[in-house]
């Protein structure tokens, strides 16, 4: 990536309540005329937008694709970060705890998404379940919501799983009255964590920063290689570089090899032998 080229932030929240904290801490701006909620400003020199999706897996998905098309024309979708925000139930853990989300699936669905686990995060991981309306039928390990599994549906068309992720924070449980839950509640649960936001947001950011896989098109230029080869390379290429797998004596590797599917096998190889460490919820 050139120094010009800086990743740009895309926040996802399903209330206006979640997102009056982040709209607060980092300065944005409405902006006029458009298909949803959509508030725009800068960090340091990183792009900021955020899209307010309305309820359900449905909206929280269709809010996301329309702000990667949106952002695609203008040309700011390179390494772009995103971040679902919001809240979410949990049978046992204590209304205003942190969770970043390391599984992701949907009630009444089989597929499910696994954000990779490469930014820092201080806190606790869960997994989440997406339901499509408001229960207080906790599972008994996991969170539950309704818009993130749209959210990383739609998204996963325009990133990569290292800069899609969703931090969740815990907002009711088996011993909470839901109908107690009001938008101002919501909001100083969301700022009582924003410490913790922010710094994650600055450990995402810093890994979108890291070499983009056209910096490593040198090393299989003698190489023929038909387009599927060299997307499947692009993909291989963008993980490794996140995670810390693309050291020096693999690169040397890669620019010895006789074949593009030498290359390949070797950069599967690679990321095979990468076993993240996630942190469980106790």
């Amino acid at each position: 990536m050139s120094s010009m080229a800086r990743p740009s932030l895309h926040l996802v929240t399903a209330l206006a309540c979640e997102a009056k904290p982040l709209i607060d801490c980092f300065g944005l701006r409405k902006q006029e005329q458009t298909d949803y909620p959509l508030f725009q400003g800068q960090l340091r020199d990183h792009k900021v937008s955020l899209v307010v999706s309305g309820l359900g897996a449905f909206n929280a998905g269709a809010a996301s694709a329309w702000l990667a098309g949106r952002e695609s024309a203008l040309g700011r979708s390179q390494s772009a970060v995103w971040l679902n925000i919001g809240v979410a139930g949990h049978a046992s853990l204590a209304p205003g705890e942190a969770l970043l989300v390391h599984a992701c699936r949907a009630a009444d669905e089989i597929r499910s998404y696994y954000p990779s686990m490469v930014a820092k995060w201080p806190g606790k991981t869960a997994a989440l379940y997406t339901l499509a309306m408001p229960s207080q039928d906790y599972p008994a390990d996991a969170m539950i919501d309704m818009e993130a599994s749209g959210y990383f549906t739609a998204v996963s068309r325009f990133s990569t799983a290292e800069l899609i992720q969703s931090i969740k924070i815990i907002s009711d449980n088996q011993r909470s009255n839901l109908e107690k839950l009001s938008p101002t509640v919501i909001s100083d649960l969301i700022q009582s964590r924003i410490t913790e936001l922010c710094s994650f947001i600055d450990n995402l950011l810093a890994i979108a920063r890291l070499p983009q896989p056209a910096d490593y098109l040198h090393l299989i230029s003698h190489l023929h290689a038909s387009v599927s080869h060299r997307a499947q390379y692009a993909r291989l290429i963008e993980h490794l570089s996140a995670t810390g797998g693309l050291d020096e004596q693999l690169q040397q590797a890669l620019g010895q090899a006789n074949t593009i599917a030498e290359v390949l096998a070797m950069l599967r190889e690679r990321r095979d032998q990468q076993v993240p460490v996630l942190n469980g919820v106790d």
